[in-house]
């Protein structure tokens, strides 16, 4: 493994440099000694821990999925349009009107109190 990163990255990891050797030490236990009598305490990692897994794929076509947004921004206002109108009966007219009554009436309040404007 040293090689090997010397050879691509052309320095040693921290986590490899204090590695010495391959041969690691089982830790005492009664259970393993219970369970494992006779079986010796020192194995090499290199030969019992790495394992190598081949994946091979039947074909070179690769299904990918893409996110987009289903609704622009024209959409999502007129599905907002069409719920109030549907639920409560407010349209685009209804909402202008409100609009112009409130303006006129702060129009009439602001410049003549005491005048009295038929609607």
């Amino acid at each position: 493994m040293i090689d090997y990163y010397i050879n691509t990255t052309g320095k040693v990891p921290e986590f490899l440099s204090n590695v010495t050797s391959s041969k690691r030490t089982i830790k005492k236990s009664y259970l393993l000694n219970y369970l494992f009598k006779g079986i010796s305490r020192e194995y090499d990692a290199y030969e019992k821990d790495i394992a190598v897994l081949n994946v091979f794929f039947d074909t070179t076509t690769v299904m990918t999925f893409n996110s987009e947004s289903q609704q622009t921004w024209i959409d999502y206002f007129s599905s907002v349009g069409g719920a109030l109108g549907l639920c409560i009966g407010l349209s685009v007219i209804t909402v202008v009107e409100l609009f112009w009554l409130c303006c006129r009436l702060c129009h009439v309040v602001m410049i003549d109190p005491n005048r009295v404007v038929p609607f």
